[in-house]
């Protein structure tokens, strides 16, 4: 299932995913379960200001080898499938109607 939108970037260190529209996760678990796992993110709602914080993820991946961040996404891909869920009304995934091609990469 498809959890995560990546936000656009062409520089840094780091790479911001939202959380899709409907996906309902409690992402501070979602966290502690990845670092569980080995795989350390932060919230995107501590770098945000103001009264409603997006609710996504900062990926860090300038401090691990090029060959872990595959492993990575992957042990998140199963912290978010086992603490988040869709949204009631929300389409089967792959059955949204959007296309990826254009959306770049999917965090699942």
């Amino acid at each position: 299932a498809d959890w995560l939108d990546p936000v656009p970037s062409i520089a840094g260190l780091h790479l911001c995913a939202l959380l899709r529209p409907e996906v309902s996760a409690d992402l501070d678990r979602v966290l502690d379960r990845a670092r569980e796992s080995g795989v350390a993110a932060e919230s995107l709602a501590a770098y945000c200001a103001g009264e409603r914080p997006r609710a996504g993820l900062v990926l860090g991946y300038g401090a691990i080898r090029a060959e872990q961040v595959a492993e990575g996404l992957r042990l998140l891909g199963r912290c978010l499938e086992s603490l988040a869920e869709r949204k009631p009304g929300a389409a089967p995934v792959g059955q949204e109607g959007r296309s990826t091609s254009s959306r770049g990469p999917r965090f699942n």
